[in-house]
């Protein structure tokens, strides 16, 4: 499987480093000290703009099962993306920092023809807001483009829930509790499963369920936020908001 890379910068490395020990690689960077980093990894470097055709020809993008563009520019990694599909590239990965060409944190089937573009400014942006407007969580996840999410939220002494067993809980319609982390131990609830202080509980459901869930563990959903700085991160997302 070859796999093409256009940026070596912080995200482009990783990638190349996790991705060189099984797979084909060819890594394009223009600039010259972070193309002599990528000497220590299994990897084919092409140094030049990605967005050069001829740079593109010579990095095989035609033959690559995957383009991924990652510089730090978004029109480069645009025009790079299109002009790799139109040379053959199988599958092409995006990524942009500018909101304007997304409107969303991940976009799959990209009208451009990419099969996916991520913006990362915007992940996480919606991470942040996702913890900060339930009190207790710890973690989240968002499956099928937004449809199902997944929240770890931690039960402490005083929640209404610790002591509780499974099935007294009145969870809303779409939320399940799919598992409870005690000690570093996986416990696959049932019924019967109490709740204890310290526990930390995964909650799946649609957004608007689990909101409703957060009642009946007692950590109602935040709607006022305060930001200190005014930044695409601090200004995306629908909660009201009041920036310093």
């Amino acid at each position: 499987m070859l796999i093409v890379i256009a940026g070596a910068g912080e995200v482009g490395y990783s990638l190349a480093k996790d991705l060189s020990h099984n797979y084909e690689l060819v890594v394009i960077e223009s600039d010259e000290r972070k193309a002599d980093e990528l000497s220590d990894l299994n990897v084919e470097v092409v140094r030049g703009n990605a967005a050069s055709l001829d740079i593109l020809r010579r990095a095989r993008v035609g033959e690559a099962d995957m383009f991924i563009a990652v510089t730090g520019v978004d029109e480069v990694n645009m025009v790079a993306g299109m002009a790799a599909k139109k040379f053959g590239a199988k599958k092409a990965i995006v990524r942009v920092g500018n909101p304007e060409y997304v409107g969303k944190p991940i976009v799959k089937d990209y009208f451009l023809g990419f099969e996916l573009v991520v913006c990362p400014q915007l992940a996480l942006a919606s991470a942040m807001a996702n913890l900060i407007t339930i009190p207790g969580a710890v973690d989240f996840v968002s499956f099928s483009g937004g449809k199902v999410d997944m929240i770890e939220i931690a039960v402490p002494a005083d929640s209404p829930i610790a002591g509780k067993r499974v099935s007294e809980l009145a969870l809303p319609e779409n939320t399940i509790l799919t598992a409870i982390y005690r000690n570093e131990e996986l416990i696959v609830p049932r019924g019967d499963t109490e709740i204890r202080e310290g526990d930390r509980i995964a909650v799946v459901g649609t957004w608007e369920s689990i909101g409703k869930a957060t009642n009946v563990f007692g950590s109602p959903v935040v709607k006022n936020v305060v930001i200190f700085g005014e930044s695409l991160v601090a200004m995306w997302h629908g909660f009201s908001t009041e920036v310093i």
